[in-house]
């Protein structure tokens, strides 16, 4: 088709005779050169050498056939890509770049097999996330063991690093300590109101050693910083029990050396201080 144009100029052909073997002769060539870019482009494997032959060969009108082989090429180096990106966002495991690179990797075709581990790493890295904030809504709301113990344990299980979860184990083992001091204190006030008051031989015998008890109990609830209310009630049995732990001394010392009338007056005091 060259050589008969060539021809027909050099034979003094007319143009108007000449346009329509001219405009077949540009097509023609046009997707010569369009075959070529894309037989090179698919050499390279260069994504945009690629799209930019794919484009000339549409605009050649090529048969769809014939850009077929590109195509597929530029959608597996896509793939590709798109697969790296995921596995470097799984690297580095940050929720916002995982959650694109995974929107991109479906939408490039990558399989479901090769999201799943970007998927598993993104629920991970959400339950992290949530882990974070239900401790800190339980460290700055009032402080309730089990919801403290709850949030520390889903805490673990989600992978919260040793770090994250140090305020919230002290938390836990901070108020697990006033627990058990509540308990024992509890006890202790149970003790000595369940011991008369008026037994003198139990009051100077055992007494003193719930007295005793009482009194290591509220020590170490302080200490612990037991709120002040759960305090208040022990703290003045304490009291009361001192005041008449000097009184049974008194009276004991006054049976073993006061006179009938000392011995008398101590019993009166001791009747009416422990009643």
């Amino acid at each position: 088709l060259r050589t008969a144009v060539a021809f027909g100029e050099g034979s003094g052909l007319p143009d108007h005779e000449l346009q329509h073997s001219r405009g077949i002769l540009y097509s023609e060539e046009r997707k010569i050169r369009a075959r070529a870019r894309l037989r090179e482009a698919q050499a390279v494997s260069d994504i945009a050498i690629i799209e930019a032959a794919i484009a000339e060969s549409e605009e050649a009108a090529l048969d769809e056939a014939e850009a077929q082989g590109a195509k597929e090429l530029r959608d597996e180096l896509i793939r590709a890509n798109k697969h790296q990106s995921l596995a470097e966002a799984i690297k580095h495991r940050k929720i916002g770049p995982l959650r694109a690179a995974i929107a991109d990797a479906v939408d490039a075709g990558v399989s479901e097999e090769d999201l799943a581990e970007g998927r598993a790493v993104l629920t991970a890295e959400e339950r992290k996330v949530a882990a974070r904030a239900g401790i800190e809504a339980a460290m700055s709301a009032e402080l309730v063991l089990e919801s403290l113990r709850a949030a520390a344990r889903e805490g673990e299980e989600s992978g919260l690093t040793l770090g994250e979860l140090k305020p919230i184990r002290e938390a836990v083992a901070k108020e697990e300590t006033k627990a058990e001091c509540r308990l024992a204190i509890q006890a202790a006030v149970a003790d000595l109101e369940g011991t008369p008051a008026l037994d003198l031989a139990t009051s100077i015998e055992a007494r003193p050693k719930l007295v005793g008890a009482l009194r290591t109990a509220l020590r170490r609830g302080r200490a612990a910083k037991v709120e002040a209310e759960t305090l208040e009630r022990p703290t003045r049995l304490l009291e009361v029990e001192e005041a008449r732990a000097e009184v049974r001394t008194a009276l004991a010392a006054a049976i073993a050396t006061g006179t009938d009338a000392e011995v008398q007056y101590a019993s009166l005091r001791a009747r009416q201080t422990l009643s």
